[in-house]
């Protein structure tokens, strides 16, 4: 089973980073490494930790199957980029989220991207 889990930053409780993964105290460990690709959240994380911090971990839903899984994930990073929380999950985040839809759509994960889904 699947959890989706943000990053937070303990300074102001805002969400840097939405995720999923199916052990989420394992991959906050790997994304305190500094290994990361997306630069935006690396630069984040290295800041936090020079000041003697870390990011938080919080779990908003779990027992999910893979396909709700990456429903959620989508959900939670649009309704966390509405609210103007600076995510990183894209390297462009750091000036600006895209916009998210007016409509409510459904999505599909392709590779490491997601897309509209056509029916």
């Amino acid at each position: 089973m699947i959890s989706i889990y943000a990053l937070v930053d303990p300074r102001d409780d805002t969400v840097h980073y939405i995720g999923l993964s199916k052990n989420p105290a394992k991959r906050y460990a790997q994304h305190l490494t500094p290994r990361q690709r997306n630069q935006a959240k690396r630069e984040w994380i290295q800041e936090l930790l020079a000041s003697q911090l870390l990011p938080k971990l919080l779990i908003l839903e779990e027992g999910l199957s893979a396909e709700t899984a990456f429903q959620r994930e989508a959900y939670w990073t649009i309704h966390y980029a509405r609210a103007k929380h600076p995510l990183t999950n894209l390297e462009k985040t750091r000036t600006g989220y895209p916009a998210p839809p007016q409509q409510p759509k459904r999505y599909i994960r392709v590779g490491k991207y997601w897309q509209e889904a056509t029916n």
